[in-house]
């Protein structure tokens, strides 16, 4: 990762350009990640969010000290970008099977479900019995998710390379 400073100088403040595929924990340079991707800054600018696509780990960076510390391994879960951090300390990882995890930061533990997996329709619901469009082999439909700024909404942009009607922007009432 880079900080653009005044005049557009490119900082460097974690990783490294020559230890591509790896995935550790450490300050500054002695970080390395093995696929970054999928920024989010909490709103009080402290930490930086991001998933390690590659490893299947939500990382963070505490943007003062460099630190990167590995949040979360899903292991067979199969996050895939996009994914979003509440400023509540929850972040939403969106799975290769098109249903989002809510898992909370301090514990690493699955809170909420939001979708079936299922990806037979596009169906409108709450928790589990909401779906989105199955994805394909090489991405998924889901194309953009933002949290509101009270983190009580969550928006979700779909669509189908092959179903324009499945194409959708929608939004998801996180208190329900």
């Amino acid at each position: 990762f880079r900080r653009v400073l005044f005049r557009s100088t490119m900082v460097p403040i974690a990783g490294s350009c020559s230890a591509y595929g790896q995935a550790v924990d450490g300050v500054g340079s002695a970080a390395r990640m093995a696929y970054a991707a999928d920024l989010t800054v909490l709103s009080d600018g402290s930490y930086l969010f991001f998933s390690d696509y590659f490893k299947q780990y939500v990382r963070k960076l505490n943007i003062l000290t460099t630190q990167v510390t590995t949040l979360y391994n899903a292991g067979s879960t199969n996050i895939i970008t996009p994914f979003r951090v509440a400023n509540s300390g929850n972040f939403f990882i969106l799975t290769r099977n098109n249903y989002f995890q809510v898992v909370n930061t301090t514990t690493n533990a699955v809170i909420a479900t939001i979708g079936s997996g299922a990806g037979t329709a596009t169906k409108d619901g709450v928790g589990t019995a909401a779906d989105f469009p199955s994805p394909s082999v090489f991405s998924s439909y889901i194309r953009a998710i933002e949290l509101s700024a009270d983190d009580s909404v969550l928006y979700v942009a779909h669509d189908t390379m092959a179903d324009a009607s499945r194409a959708a922007l929608r939004r998801i009432v996180l208190a329900t």
